[in-house]
C-alpha cells in the first residue's frame, strides 16, 4: 500500500502519527487516608499542571510516605497509571513538625 494512501487512512480515522503518544493526564496524591486529584489535562504528552493540592497533614504521622500517582484517564475503560512515586515525609518535613 503507498505511503500516501496509509496516512490518509490514519487522518480520516484520527490515527496520525502526532497524536498517538498523547494521553489524558492527572495526578493523584494520596497521605494519611486522604486522596485529592488534579484537573485533567487532554490529550497532553508533556503535562504542567501548575495546579496546588492542600492536604491536611497532621504531625507526627502514622504514615511516612506520601504517594503521587500520574494516570491517563479514559472515557470508556480502566485509567492507565502512568507512574507512581513515594516521596518521603522525612523530606519535607523539619522537626518540630514544620513543613519547609
Amino acid at each position: 500500500v503507498d505511503d500516501a494512501v496509509m496516512d490518509n487512512v490514519r487522518q480520516i480515522f484520527g490515527f496520525e502519527s502526532n497524536k498517538k503518544n498523547l494521553v489524558d493526564p492527572f495526578v493523584e496524591v494520596s497521605f494519611a487516608g486522604k486522596t485529592l486529584y488534579s484537573r485533567i489535562l487532554e490529550k497532553n504528552a508533556n503535562p504542567q499542571w501548575n495546579q496546588c493540592l492542600t492536604l491536611p497533614a497532621m504531625f507526627p504521622s502514622m504514615c511516612e510516605r506520601m504517594r503521587i500517582r500520574v494516570t491517563d484517564w479514559d472515557r470508556l475503560t480502566h485509567n492507565d497509571v502512568i507512574g507512581t512515586a513515594f516521596l518521603g515525609m522525612s523530606k519535607i518535613s523539619a522537626p518540630g513538625g514544620e513543613l519547609e
